[in-house]
């Protein structure tokens, strides 16, 4: 189901939109940054960065036919100030803070 397009079709247009995505397995991953596989980085990107592509494009397109709107993409604080272990979850979440 495309949400965009059924609130297109029931409101007529999309005024606004709020992005937020989170992944608990990429919290969990201990180990060194180092140690991560190719197959968890991608997993934690394709949540955390590649969501919110895919949804802002879906959006902004019916937003900018209807003449405007807003989208708030957010992202965690490890993107900003990573701790200990968190650098899998910075990895994914960072880029979100600057796609505008």
């Amino acid at each position: 189901m495309d949400l965009v397009q059924e609130t297109m079709t029931r409101c007529g247009r999309l005024d606004f939109a709020f992005n937020n995505a989170s992944n608990a397995e990429a919290l969990t991953i201990s180990g060194a940054f180092t140690d991560m596989s190719l197959t968890e980085f991608e997993g934690i990107v394709r949540t955390l960065l590649t969501s919110a592509w895919l949804c802002m494009r879906s959006e902004l397109s019916a937003i900018l036919k209807t003449g405007g709107g807003a989208i708030v993409n957010t992202s965690s604080v490890d993107a900003q100030l990573l701790s200990a272990g968190t650098g899998s979850y910075a990895a994914g979440a960072a880029p979100r803070r600057r796609v505008r």
